[in-house]
């Protein structure tokens, strides 16, 4: 089992995205805002991170790299999720500091099943 940190403020997104990753096996541990996330990347050491675009940029410039100086983060694979499809606009709002930039439509899950497989095996 691996826990996977959803940050999103989307609830309905949430929903669909903790029912399919719990049905697979996973632990998800959910954060509405930069303060919770950081609590919960700080307590849970979530083995991937699902970051949603409007959540980070409401917490301003640098919310990955913030994520990243924890020390329980600094490996973590963290995914950008955005309900736009300019990919671009949005790898450019983080920096370039997302692992990977996942939009969200009927084929996200199998994007976000795919890349945990491609983690190391939990301890």
């Amino acid at each position: 089992m691996r826990k996977i940190l959803v940050i999103d403020d989307h609830d309905p997104w949430c929903d669909n995205v903790a029912l399919e990753l719990q049905k697979a096996g996973h632990e998800v541990i959910r954060a509405r805002d930069e303060a919770q996330a950081v609590a919960a990347a700080s307590d849970e050491r979530p083995s991937l991170v699902l970051v949603d675009l409007l959540v980070a940029a409401k917490a301003g410039a640098g919310f990955v790299r913030r994520l990243r100086s924890l020390p329980s983060m600094r490996n973590t694979p963290m995914l950008l999720t955005t309900a736009g499809t300019n990919r671009q606009v949005a790898q450019h709002a983080l920096g370039q500091s997302a692992d990977e930039i996942i939009t969200k439509n009927k084929h996200s899950m199998s994007t976000i099943i795919e890349r945990l497989m491609r983690l190391p095996k939990a301890d």
